[in-house]
Formats: C-alpha cells, structure tokens, sequence
C-alpha cells in the first residue's frame, strides 16, 4: 500500500477551527451512513429474522459496489505507480467507462446496504428516515465532491493530448449513462 497525503486536508489540519469542523462533518458523515446497516442488523437480532432475497440483493448491490470501487482504486494506484504515468490521467480499465468509478462503486455499495435495512425495517416511517444514508452519499460523492475533483482534473489534464476527447466519451459517473 501507498501512503500519501491529501491536499484538501493538508489545509485543514493547520487550523484547529477547521480541523474541528472537518472532524464532526466526519463524524456526522459516518452515523448517517452507518444507520441502515446499525437498524438492519438491530432489528434482525431483536427479532430473529431470517435473511430474504430482499437482503440478498442488498447484499450483492454492496458487494458489486465495493468490488468496483476496490478494482478502480487499485488500477489507479497501479497506474500512477508506474514510471512515466506520475503526470498522465488515467483512462484505461474500468476508467474506460466512468470518470469516477470509485465514486460510483462507493455510492451503489451505500444503497445496497439501504436495500438491505428496508427489508428488515416493520416501520415505514423508518424506511424512509433510512433514505438519508444513500442521499447523504449520493449528494456528497455524486454531486460535491465529484463537481470539484472534475475541476481539479480540467485544470491539471486540461492540456493533455486526449484529455477532451476522453471526457466527451466517457461518462462522468454511471458507466454508459451519465
């Protein structure tokens, strides 16, 4: 493994106001996200409830998810790993057919875990409640954070042979789709 650093957090953690700031959003991040998978398995051990196909297909959203956000991480890593490609943006593999495809992996995993939690949940009410966790995810990776990282990369790639015609044929974010 690769241990570096994050620009975006090395501005943070020399300010104490913002570390703190940047400290609870995580924190919050984490609980809502968390929910789903907190209620599902509550709700499963109180009552005893079986596994359905409905978590089942939770289940491989999830899988699926962390399967392609794991593939895309580690090309990347072994991309930018290699001599020569420091500088070069990544377009081979499964960035072929998504821009982000970490970001997409991540979100799919997120609503594979809510498949999963409404189908344990009696309560409608809370089905909906548990609606946060994807959305929460689905706004911050797919819309946040993904607006500002294709910034980052217009401005460092922007220049590159290739680089236009990559982003105009491959999708930002759903392979094929969007």
């Amino acid at each position: 493994m690769r241990d570096g650093s994050d620009r975006r957090f090395d501005k943070i953690k020399v300010d104490p106001t913002n570390f703190c700031i940047a400290w609870m959003v995580q924190g919050v991040w984490v609980s809502l996200t968390t929910l789903p998978s907190c209620c599902m398995f509550q709700y499963m051990t109180l009552v005893g409830k079986r596994p359905t196909l409905g978590h089942a297909i939770g289940w491989s959203l999830f899988a699926a998810g962390f399967l392609l956000e794991s593939v895309a991480d580690y090309q990347k890593l072994t991309f930018k790993g290699t001599p020569g490609n420091e500088e070069k943006f990544m377009q081979s593999g499964v960035w072929s057919v998504s821009r982000h495809p970490n970001y997409f992996g991540e979100i799919v995993l997120w609503w594979g875990l809510y498949v999963s939690a409404v189908v344990s949940s009696p309560c409608k009410y809370m089905r909906g409640a548990l609606l946060v966790s994807p959305i929460f995810v689905t706004y911050l990776l797919g819309s946040f954070s993904l607006n500002m990282l294709e910034r980052s990369s217009d401005k460092k790639y922007g220049t590159h042979d290739g680089y236009a015609e990559y982003k105009a044929k491959t999708s930002k974010l759903v392979p094929f789709i969007y």
